[in-house]
C-alpha cells in the first residue's frame, strides 16, 4: 500500500497535479472512443448480470455441470467462428 500511496506522492511533487477531477474529465476522448467504450461497459455489465444470474439458479435449483459446460464450449465456438477485422456484427453487440 506504501508503494501505491508514494506513486501519488512521487506525482505531486515532481509538478504533475494528479487529483480525482482530472480522472473525470473525459473533454479530450473522442466521440468514436467514447462510443467504443461505452460498447465495451455495457459487454461488461451484460456479463456480470448473466453471471450473477447464473450463480443465482445454481444455488436456487443446483443447475450447473453439464449443462453450463456444453453451453460454454458453444459460446466459445461461435466467438471463435466471427471472423476478426471485419465489421462487428449486430448479433455480438448486446446494445
Amino acid at each position: 500500500m506504501e508503494t501505491f500511496a508514494s506513486f501519488f506522492d512521487s506525482q505531486s511533487a515532481s509538478g504533475n497535479r494528479w487529483n480525482y477531477n482530472s480522472l473525470k474529465n473525459f473533454r479530450q476522448i473522442s466521440p468514436v472512443v467514447q462510443t467504443h467504450l461505452i460498447q465495451v461497459y455495457v459487454s461488461l455489465c451484460c456479463a456480470l448480470m448473466a453471471s450473477a444470474v447464473g450463480a443465482y439458479l445454481h444455488i436456487l435449483w443446483n443447475i450447473g455441470g453439464f449443462l453450463t459446460t456444453l453451453a460454454s464450449v458453444g459460446s466459445i465456438i461461435w466467438l471463435f467462428s466471427v471472423p476478426p477485422y471485419e465489421e462487428v456484427l449486430p448479433s455480438l453487440l448486446i446494445v
